[in-house]
């Protein structure tokens, strides 16, 4: 099962492109692996959030434009606040686990959130210069996330803290278990961290900066990789042992589609053209090409759960639809056209699909 991403250590990886590392999200989520090989690549995967060097960021997050790191900042926000949320969250998914497999991995993936939390607190502290510690700077970033993020995660109803706070209060509630599953590993991880590890490492590579923040933050997305192929694995058992709970994983995936979709491209903030004149030309997107990259690889993570083509592909078309009203939604809000206007082709290829 080796891949030479698999067994490097945090230097050599650093090494790699993001996009190398990135496409061990599709090959770990295949259906042959086992919860014994998401183990051993834990423990083979290990590193030390302690020990990175932010020297040199810290000489060059100041000297970076205004609006680079605006734009990274953004990004970096919503990946510290969901490190903190999911190490919460996951306490009573591991307390609600239907097998020890199950209860192994989860209790892995907790340590790695929780070092995922220092090694953000570390950037923020030594780069970027926010006072205090994890608690207080996570504070002043909660108020900032706008309604799509902070539905996704914090709402009662729909998010992750709603849905994880009530299987906490009744763990024997299996459905509830593979919601939390499908909403954090399918959605948040599998889809829209993805979009956000890709900007943030492919500036670093392509600016050449932030090297401690590019080291660190590449062993973080291997060991998301992990985490999606473990989620994939919970879900796939979860359908074949008990009937019925498809049909509660895709309304899951039909009721965060639609923030889902708007935290890619929202109609509700206002882009700021000047940041292009900085992302080096081979990693600029579309928004239409963000939104299917993002939604290709939850598409595919569901297949592998074992859903059919049709019923993964309808909600290709239910992501692309939210996504043409969310372009109606900025027009109507502004009074003129969305910078996506200008890809037609892009925008005449349609849905995300798979086949």
């Amino acid at each position: 099962m080796a891949t030479k991403i698999e067994d490097l250590d945090i230097k050599a990886l650093a090494r790699h492109t993001p996009d190398e590392v990135l496409d061990e999200v599709l090959l770990v989520a295949e259906v042959k692996y086992s919860f014994r090989d998401f183990y051993h690549r834990w423990e083979h995967q290990q590193w030390k959030a302690t020990e990175i060097d932010f020297s040199k960021d810290a000489t060059d997050w100041p000297a970076l434009p205004r609006v680079v790191r605006d734009g990274m900042l953004g990004a970096m926000h919503g990946f510290y606040q969901g490190e903190e949320s999911v190490t919460h969250n996951l306490a009573p998914l591991l307390l609600a686990a239907p097998r020890i497999e199950h209860e192994i991995f989860l209790a892995t993936q907790i340590v790695d959130e929780a070092r995922h939390l220092v090694f953000f607190e570390r950037f923020f502290s030594e780069v970027v210069g926010m006072a205090g510690d994890v608690q207080d700077q996570l504070a002043v970033i909660k108020p900032e996330h706008g309604p799509w993020y902070s539905t996704l995660f914090f709402d009662e109803a729909v998010g992750l803290d709603g849905r994880a706070d009530r299987l906490r209060a009744d763990p024997s509630d299996i459905g509830l278990y593979a919601e939390v599953v499908t909403l954090y590993h399918m959605i948040l991880e599998a889809g829209l961290a993805l979009l956000g590890q890709r900007f943030l490492l492919d500036m670093c590579r392509g600016l050449d900066v932030l090297p401690g923040f590019y080291e660190g933050f590449m062993a973080v997305t291997r060991d998301e990789s992990r985490h999606v192929g473990g989620g994939v694995r919970v879900l796939r058992e979860l359908r074949e042992n008990y009937p019925g709970l498809g049909d509660r994983i895709l309304q899951v995936m039909r009721e965060s589609i639609p923030f889902s979709v708007r935290l890619i491209t929202p109609p509700d903030e206002d882009f700021d053209a000047e940041i292009v004149d900085y992302v080096p030309e081979q990693y600029i997107q579309s928004a239409q090409e963000q939104h299917r990259y993002s939604m290709t690889h939850i598409l595919k993570r569901l297949i592998a759960v074992g859903f059919s083509r049709d019923e993964v592909n309808d909600l290709g078309d239910l992501a692309w639809v939210e996504f043409c009203k969310s372009l109606d939604e900025y027009e109507a809000r502004t009074g003129h056209d969305h910078y996506a206007r200008m890809f037609a082709e892009d925008h005449a290829k349609g849905p995300a699909r798979v086949g």
